[in-house]
């Protein structure tokens, strides 16, 4: 797990899906500062078109959900051919600017779900051009294989053993599952929607927050959307190495030192439950800040995850940590 770091040691962290970070402001700023950021948005918006008629670099900087309203606007905060590679996009060009002042050095990269895509561009496994693309097609099947099977997500709180509780509420909501571990009692559901409602009239007590509709992940029904996930990467030719530093692998709570290692399990955790509260704990173990990338991982984990989580989402925030943890370099203003 260790690494020789120069400066503060630090854990990186990416958030999933759902931590998406879009400011106009920001993007605006990135844009000026790093030539690295400005090429990644003029390439994407170049090669991966357009959803919903914005083009990704668009949805990735000024906020996918934001852009509409109504029930337009839940559609979309569930579209992952939207959500995935803006997001994707976003992290990478906060990303590059930080490798250009030098937040290059940390002792491991944890991160859930399409963040594992995002830590390869990050640790040059891959090249951001080729996760770019993945995160694209990755957000497109899933989004099919969603529609097909009418599949939901939910989140969900409860003290006591909510796995059980869904089993004995017998064949009416059998189709769901617990996907995500956030913390002690708080879950992500995942299941088809026709059965939601039976979900909530036999648990009561299960407070149920908040849910989208045509969307899925973590959950056996994704069985498809792996095999063509899988598909796509055996047909897509591209360079691999192994990465800079370690990546904590989301389901297995291991750090893979190879290329070959994390290829291995990049699509298993499509179909797979995962346990980001056994995650905080490896990062609380670790004894280091973790730079996120965006918001939500300090905040699934809460305030008393032992964890110093230091946000890097905003242009204050993103030279606070260039600050603390890089080498600041004269800003390049990029035309």
């Amino acid at each position: 797990m260790s690494s020789e770091i120069t400066q503060e040691g630090y854990i990186l962290g990416i958030p999933p899906q759902g931590g998406q970070l879009a400011s106009g402001e920001t993007g605006e700023h990135l844009m000026r500062a790093s030539r690295g950021a400005r090429r990644l948005y003029d390439l994407t918006n170049k090669n991966l078109g357009k959803i919903e008629g914005y083009p990704i670099g668009v949805h990735a900087l000024y906020d996918p959900i934001s852009l509409f309203g109504g029930d337009r606007r839940k559609k979309i905060a569930a579209d992952t051919r939207v959500i995935q590679p803006g997001h994707a996009l976003n992290t990478a060009m906060i990303l590059e600017y930080l490798r250009e002042n030098g937040v290059d050095n940390e002792a491991f990269v944890a991160g859930s779900s399409l963040a594992q895509i995002i830590a390869m561009g990050a640790e040059g496994v891959m090249s951001w051009d080729v996760v770019l693309r993945l995160a694209r097609d990755r957000g497109e099947v899933m989004w099919k294989v969603a529609q097909e099977v009418g599949g939901t997500v939910a989140l969900a709180t409860y003290e006591g053993d909510l796995a059980k509780k869904i089993a004995e509420a017998g064949a009416a909501v059998q189709s769901f599952q617990i996907t995500v571990v956030n913390a002690a009692n708080k879950y992500v559901l995942g299941g088809v929607s026709r059965q939601l409602e039976s979900l909530q009239a036999s648990l009561p007590d299960v407070k149920i927050r908040e849910y989208l509709e045509a969307t899925l992940s973590h959950h056996p029904l994704m069985g498809p959307a792996q095999n063509q996930f899988n598909r796509i990467m055996k047909g897509f030719k591209f360079r691999m190495k192994d990465p800079a530093h370690p990546i904590l692998d989301d389901v297995t709570n291991t750090l893979k030192l190879t290329s070959t290692d994390i290829l291995k399990g990049l699509t298993t955790h499509l179909v797979t439950p995962i346990n980001w509260q056994k995650n905080v704990e490896t990062l609380k173990a670790a004894r280091l800040p973790v730079i996120e990338i965006g918001k939500i991982m300090g905040n699934l984990s809460g305030p008393d995850s032992g964890v110093p989580f230091v946000g890097a989402s905003n242009w204050e925030q993103i030279q606070e940590v260039i600050g603390r943890f890089g080498t600041p370099k004269v800003s390049v203003v990029v035309p």
